[in-house]
């Protein structure tokens, strides 16, 4: 079974925005950002983000991100990453968030995988952490 983030990047196939986890065949990953409103507040509310209590400006705040990527289970939004970045030079991921229960399942570290593999040759990757953040 060949990894989505080995040298032969063809692994990592791109199909109507959608990426399929080779790790755990359930687990899509989507660049789409025309997401369920309810559904990205209800991923904020479960982790206790304070965005989720300002709706409007969080969905237009991801929407605008350089990048939003996001982890479905079947239809079930399960976890979400996003990135500023200059475009060139610097990529700053602010928000990755995943359902509590499906954490400690590597699906944020997908999503990060992800991202990283479309800003390799990026000089600065600054992630940025809650001081309660928990690894990943």
């Amino acid at each position: 079974m060949r990894d989505l983030l080995s040298d032969d990047r063809e692994a990592l196939r791109l199909a109507n925005g959608e990426i399929e986890s080779m790790e755990q065949p359930y687990t899509t990953l989507s660049e789409r950002r025309d997401l369920p409103d309810d559904k990205v507040i209800a991923l904020y509310s479960a982790n206790g983000w304070s965005a989720a209590k300002k709706p409007q400006e969080l969905l237009s705040a991801l929407r605008n991100s350089h990048s939003l990527v996001s982890a479905w289970i079947g239809e079930q939004l399960v976890g979400l990453g996003n990135s500023l970045s200059d475009g060139y030079l610097v990529v700053y991921y602010p928000h990755l968030l995943v359902l509590p229960m499906y954490q400690g399942r590597g699906i944020g570290g997908r999503i990060m995988e992800h991202m990283k593999l479309k800003y390799r040759g990026f000089h600065q990757h600054i992630l940025v952490a809650d001081g309660r953040a928990v690894e990943f």
